[in-house]
This record gives structure tokens, sequence and C-alpha cells, in this order.
């Protein structure tokens, strides 16, 4: 749902038939408000997109029980678009190669995938559980962990393969 600026509640999501999801774009306010308008007009998630190219709205530092995320200004744009269009009221995250040639998924492993992974687990087992502390999460998620490679915590596979459902 085209919900604009994000400066007003945005009523439209309500409208629609589970609640829609927000897209709006970041001129100057800030991100938290414009998830509380999104929440407030009964909307289910946010993509947030800057105004201009040269701006920077990667950060929200607030607890919130919907999905938000932030994306370029140029997929933002597009998104925008597509949904002005009517071609299209779905969206899915990411991208195919041949639709931006000039993007490619990039080949990595070690530490470049495992911590932004875990990362991830922890941030939703921590929204589940937002009374425990970082140490808590942290020994959740060790112990839940699928112990791979040798018996316990290793170099190869660290502590394991991270299962927030069993943390």
């Amino acid at each position: 749902v085209d919900c604009g600026s994000g400066n007003t509640v945005c009523r439209e999501a309500g409208n629609q038939r589970e609640g829609g999801i927000c897209l709006m774009y970041r001129d100057h306010m800030h991100i938290r408000h414009m998830v509380h308008n999104c929440v407030s007009g009964k909307g289910q998630g946010v993509i947030i997109f800057d105004a201009s190219p040269n701006t920077d709205s990667s950060t929200l530092s607030v607890r919130i029980n919907i999905p938000v995320v932030v994306v370029s200004n140029t997929v933002g744009k597009a998104l925008l678009d597509l949904l002005r269009s009517g071609k299209s009221n779905q969206v899915s995250i990411g991208f195919h190669e041949s639709d931006q040639p000039e993007h490619t998924y990039a080949l990595f492993e070690g530490t470049s995938m495992a911590v932004p992974h875990v990362a991830a687990a922890a941030a939703l087992l921590w929204s589940h559980f937002p009374e425990c502390n970082n140490h808590e999460i942290r020994y959740a998620l060790d112990v839940s962990a699928l112990d791979k490679g040798n018996d316990g915590c290793d170099e190869s596979y660290g502590y394991g393969i991270v299962k927030v459902k069993d943390a």
C-alpha cells in the first residue's frame, strides 16, 4: 500500500483483507514514527526507501512487532512504480540476475556468511523474548545449535548450525 512519506497514519493498510504492507519513502521523518504510523493504520509490515539516492535510512533502533525492510532509493521507486501501475500488489524480497544484470549474488563462506545469519537469528529470538539479556540469547543459540564437525565448539563450525526454533 502506498503510504507516501509515512508522516500520517496509513489507513489504507487496514483496508486490505489481511492488513497491508506499508510502502513509505523517507524524507525527514525518523523511521520509528513511520513504523508507528503503519502499525496505527493496521499495517502488517513496512518497506521504507529514501526519498533521495544520497541518504541512508538503514538504522532502526526501536522495538517493533512487524517486519521492517529498508531498501535503496532505486528499489523503492521501482516498487512504488509497480504498485501504482496496478500490475501487481505482491512483493518478493530478492532479485534475479536477469532482472538486474548489474547486480549478482556473491559467494561467501565462513564468518562472512555465518555472522549475518546468526545476528538475524539472535534478533528474531530477542524479538520474541525481549525480557532476556544478550548473554541469555547467546546461550540459547549456543545450546540449541546442531553440532557439526568435532564435538563442541570447533574451528570449522563454531557451535554448529543455528536452530532458532529450538532456542
